[in-house]
């Protein structure tokens, strides 16, 4: 945040440094896409698919002459002219951020050195996240086990599952079970003693000792609901054994 008021940091850039002042903003405006099928009488829906997020952003940026408002501007537009996705907070949402890439930027310059404009981002994933990660550990000494894990925000969480074990298990069928979101995931496979077997839901992945290990995988990868005491049950991984969930609260 700048002397003068809130500002954003972009891409690990914190712009307030270069006198960006945000006026105000529109980050929190949701939207769905709908298909139809039209048939004589009625129509009929599937469910709704969330678009992308639009960010817009009036600014301003104050100079002490026209030379240090036009090196502010130069580092200001240089930061913000990525063409893939970066972290985006903004001062006045704390604790929060967006990934998001500079679709638009536009302004003019008035009297006094003052640059007057806009900034719009675009987020293809829509959802922010908390800036700090959660992290969760629990024993797991039964077969099956049940763990409850409480999460916050305002959208399912895509966690990363990891599962240890202090003593080396033959092949058996291992299940990762969310009762919250009734999703389950199931892998296959001999785990030797503390060699780690990771579950990515965010990513739609699983490694087993740093690898990839996709080819026994079944079912889906479990998500964790939001405002609730998510209840994980773990199935045939023994009586030594460890989970740790690694998680950020989403919002929509």
């Amino acid at each position: 945040m700048s002397g003068q008021g809130p500002s954003l940091s972009y891409d690990g850039t914190d712009l307030g440094q270069y006198g960006l002042v945000i006026g105000s903003k529109d980050a929190f405006n949701i939207s769905f896409a709908q298909e139809t099928v039209q048939l004589f009488e009625r129509s009929y829906s599937a469910p709704s698919k969330r678009t992308p997020k639009t960010i817009s952003l009036e600014f301003s940026v104050l100079g002490t002459s026209p030379y240090d408002l036009l090196s502010k501007l130069d580092v200001i537009r240089s930061v913000l002219g990525r063409h893939d996705d970066r972290k985006l907070t903004i001062d006045s949402v704390p604790g929060r951020f967006w990934m998001a890439r500079t679709v638009g930027f536009s302004g003019a310059t008035g009297a006094d050195n003052l640059f007057e404009g806009d900034v719009t981002f675009l987020c293809p994933d829509p959802l922010a996240y908390d800036t700090v990660e959660s992290v969760a550990t629990y024993a797991i000494t039964a077969s099956p086990q049940t763990l409850y894990i409480g999460v916050g925000g305002s959208a399912h969480v895509r966690p990363t599952y990891t599962l240890t074990t202090a003593t080396s298990l033959s092949s058996r069928t291992i299940t990762v079970a969310s009762g919250a979101t009734n999703q389950s995931l199931t892998w296959t496979g001999s785990i030797a003693a503390n060699t780690p077997l990771i579950i990515n839901t965010s990513r739609w992945h699983v490694t087993y000792g740093g690898n990839p290990s996709m080819a026994t995988v079944g079912g889906a990868f479990p998500q964790l609901a939001p405002g609730a005491a998510n209840p994980i049950t773990v199935t045939n991984f023994g009586t030594t054994g460890q989970l740790v969930v690694t998680y950020r609260n989403a919002y929509q």
